[in-house]
């Protein structure tokens, strides 16, 4: 292994723990001032510097973190848009029930949504006055966040001509095709067995646990990575917690009330539970995780039952 000053390092085996960068928007002006992303300290640090009442804050993408962003910031008094290419917020992740109610909670805290409308350009001299959207607005703006997704760093796989597809591609084992190179983390793209496909997951959750299953093979003992993988979003005082991933489900069921603001959403697909979105309450999302890595056949009366205590379902 090369270092950029020159030196050379010697491995019996190597990790690959690159993990992932922010996908930067490259449009008219975005080179000009007060144009920010959020992924490290310092990103937190200058957002925090602007972060004052009566600021107009532009923010483009409405997924986790736009969202996550919006809240604190209306909040604290800015003006807030968030502007969103696809027909509702968090669209990649989550079923139009729970992007619904979530559209709902940030426009009665005054942020406005702007959907099915993209990023054009910024405007401005020195720093960003505008954001020119494809639907014809022209937002003012005194700042902008973009929250766009993430991209591997696989760069440095790519220079060994290690496979790599939307992520350094590994086995089981996070073992890429050199035996004796290994990679976890944001950075990789591998199989899920539970999912029966490969992706690759941005989450912390699969950062701990790909490492350590990294690390065991490493000390010889023969450990495949097989995690059902589960996220979470806090927005105001609410907090969103998903487990394994929808989509390709053929029934949806929802226990709880969304009126009362504690609900959740069960993916179905056969009739076995595949995944679960749930909206402020925590308890029974414990067990959820539970429910989805034993892959649960049950009817949907039972599912949908609040009478019927999730943990007696447990196998």
């Amino acid at each position: 292994m090369v270092l950029e000053n020159g030196e050379n390092i010697k491995y019996k085996k190597l990790i690959l723990a690159t993990g992932s960068r922010v996908r930067r928007i490259e449009v008219e002006g975005s080179e000009l001032k007060n144009i920010n992303y959020l992924r490290t300290l310092d990103d937190a640090n200058a957002i925090k510097k602007f972060l004052k009442s009566g600021k107009k804050l532009v923010i483009v993408g409405a997924g986790y973190i736009g969202l996550e962003v919006a809240a604190v910031a209306v909040e604290k008094g800015l003006d807030v848009t968030v502007i969103e290419m696809a027909d509702r917020v968090m669209n990649r992740t989550v079923d139009p029930i729970i992007s619904e109610y979530f559209y709902n909670l940030h426009t009665s805290k005054g942020v406005k949504i702007i959907l099915n409308s993209a990023l054009v350009k910024f405007e401005g001299q020195k720093s960003v006055e505008k954001v020119i959207c494809s639907n014809g607005d022209s937002l003012k703006a005194d700042g902008v966040i973009i929250g766009a997704g993430i991209l591997p760093n696989q760069e440095i796989a790519e220079s060994c001509n290690l496979e790599c597809n939307n992520g350094i591609v590994v086995n089981e084992h996070g073992q890429t095709q050199d035996k004796d190179i290994y990679a976890c983390g944001d950075c990789t793209n591998h199989p899920n067995p539970s999912l029966n496909k490969r992706l690759r997951l941005e989450s912390v959750h699969n950062a701990l646990e790909q490492a350590k299953t990294v690390a065991l093979n490493l000390m010889g003992e023969k450990h495949s990575y097989d995690q059902v993988p589960w996220f979470w979003s806090d927005q105001y005082e609410h907090k969103l917690q998903i487990v394994g991933i929808s989509g390709n489900h053929d029934r949806t069921l929802i226990r709880g009330s969304i009126d009362e603001k504690s609900f959740m959403v069960f993916y179905l697909k056969n009739n076995e539970l595949i995944a679960v979105d749930s909206v402020n309450n925590s308890k029974d999302f414990l067990v959820s995780k539970k429910l989805v890595a034993n892959k649960l056949k049950i009817s949907s009366d039972i599912l949908c039952d609040q009478s019927v205590d999730l943990k007696n379902l447990i196998t």
